[in-house]
């Protein structure tokens, strides 16, 4: 079937005349017929135009004479073909004479499973160049349908047209549809907003809903349409700044050299872009978006698009895009080093922060060292004098001498205090150096690899150098304090042993005062 309105009429009525116009777009096919009318009856093969358009759509036929309406049918409702015949036949057009009518046939489509009939490929990709850029987007955004949307061609001739969720097909090959919608649309999308400033991302639509994947010779011409929108869209995904209005598409690409420019795009047959570059902003486009550090890779392709592209026409070398890898493997290599020498810097400062925590445990101990050499050393310089003079150690601890050990062990204990009390202080000054080097580096590593980095030397975790330092200040807290006081409890012993005489006149004087006091005998 070349012409479906042809063939309608031509079935129905005898006529004679011309199409002076047929329009397509998405949602109906309209068709203006302008001729001479002879004499008609009703013949079974009026029938079979319901068969020549698709089930889901509804034509209508409108028959004019000087623009008075003359009949009306329409396939949804109940009147038939032989009722519309007769309406025409009734209101005067079933003499012998010819007169002159319009004729206008209209079918409004609708979608099943996001289908939609095309009728007329010439016509819709006519439509489609008559578009803006930005109604052509709103278009294609507005008939979504769970991102994926589907012409079926009416004509017999076979044709094959798709991007990743729009295609263009005939209707015997309708169910090998090739579509593969996006995974993570609205990520991306929002990735892309808050990357390149693009007031077009209201839309549902990503770069590759619009890039051809396939076209054959024969959708040729809609396979530019579709280049030349994703040329425009996909550059909005990757320079800084892009701006779609009614007329124009501006942009601004910051980069090794910096652009702005407005490129005309009132209507899409005018729009003057280069199609040839799509492959390779393309290309650019998905490498962009596929993982990693976006942000990184857009700096990179923005630097070296703007030494290879011709800003008026969108139009970039095809070794672009090597260009663009080439320099991020360099830059990778660069932040690699960077990286080491990062980790390797920062694992110093940690050796050090051990080495200080390992000098904190060294000056706790080492006052517990001093004290007990101090204590030992006087007490065996007084047995050794005590020995050499007379021969015995015990008479050695006079009175005096037993004093000043108890002033000593005071001492002692101050001392124990003092250390603990400085001890604490160092481990507060750690925590807090701990706390402040984490957080220099935040901004470069990122958090579970700091975390694993720090782990060792965590304030807050069990099993590390704090925890070591906790476990060694109780231990020779113990060690101290029990020193003190075997050293306590020996000297008691001495001085009693010194003064048995004064304890024992002593006792006797307490026994004798009780005795006096109560008047018992005590025995």
């Amino acid at each position: 079937m070349n012409n479906i309105f042809e063939y309608i009429l031509q079935t129905i009525f005898s006529i004679t005349g011309r199409i002076e116009s047929i329009q397509e777009d998405c949602d109906e096919v309209y068709c203006e017929y302008n001729g001479t009318l002879v004499k008609i009856s009703y013949k079974q093969d009026c029938e079979t135009i319901l068969n020549t358009f698709n089930t889901r759509d509804v034509l209508s036929i409108t028959v004019l004479q000087n623009e008075d309406v003359i009949a009306v049918f329409k396939s949804d409702g109940e009147s038939s073909i032989k009722t519309f015949i007769e309406e025409v036949v009734n209101n005067g057009i079933g003499s012998s004479d010819a007169i002159e009518v319009t004729i206008k046939q209209r079918i409004i489509k609708h979608v099943e499973n996001y289908t939609r009939s095309i009728y007329f490929t010439d016509a819709f990709v006519e439509y489609l160049n008559r578009l803006s850029l930005l109604s052509f987007l709103s278009v294609f955004n507005n008939r979504f349908e769970n991102s994926k949307l589907v012409f079926e061609l009416q004509n017999s001739e076979p044709c094959q047209f798709y991007t990743n969720s729009i295609s263009f097909t005939t209707r015997d090959d309708i169910s090998n549809l090739h579509l593969t919608p996006v995974n993570k649309r609205t990520e991306l999308i929002d990735r892309a907003n808050f990357l390149c400033h693009f007031d077009g991302l209201k839309y549902n639509l990503l770069p590759n809903d619009l890039y051809p994947l396939y076209s054959d010779t024969i959708t040729n011409t809609l396979g530019n349409v579709f280049k030349k929108v994703c040329v425009l869209y996909t550059c909005s995904f990757l320079f800084d700044y892009t701006t779609i209005t009614k007329d124009q598409f501006s942009y601004r690409l910051n980069g090794f050299k910096t652009f702005n420019y407005n490129i005309a795009t009132n209507t899409l047959n005018n729009t003057n872009v280069d199609v040839l570059s799509v492959d390779t902003l393309y290309e650019i486009y998905r490498w962009a978006y596929s993982g990693g550090n976006t942000n990184d890779k857009l700096n990179i392709a923005r630097n070296i698009i703007s030494l290879n592209i011709k800003p008026q026409i969108l139009s970039i070398e095809s070794s672009t895009f090597d260009a663009i890898q080439s320099n991020f493997r360099i830059y990778e290599k660069e932040n690699v080093r960077q990286y080491i020498q990062v980790r390797n810097k920062l694992s110093e400062l940690l050796i050090d922060l051990q080495v200080k925590i390992g000098n904190i445990v060294d000056g706790f101990t080492g006052d517990f060292r001093k004290n007990i050499i101090t204590l030992l050393s006087f007490f065996i310089t007084v047995i050794v004098v005590r020995v050499v003079s007379k021969g015995d150690f015990i008479g050695g601890f006079t009175n005096e001498i037993l004093l000043v050990v108890f002033i000593l062990l005071l001492i002692s204990i101050g001392l124990l205090l003092y250390s603990r009390w400085e001890l604490n202080r160092k481990v507060s000054l750690f925590e807090k150096h701990y706390n402040q080097l984490k957080n220099r580096y935040k901004d470069l590593l990122s958090p579970r690899e700091l975390e694993e980095i720090f782990e060792d030397c965590d304030p807050n975790k069990t099993d590390n150098n704090v925890s070591f330092v906790q476990q060694q200040k109780a231990l020779y807290t113990k060690l101290w304090a029990l020193s003190i006081v075997l050293f306590f409890v020996a000297f008691i012993i001495i001085l009693v042993i010194n003064n048995q005489e004064i304890i024992s006149k002593f006792i006797e004087n307490v026994i004798q005062r009780i005795y006096n006091y109560t008047g018992c005998d005590i025995a």
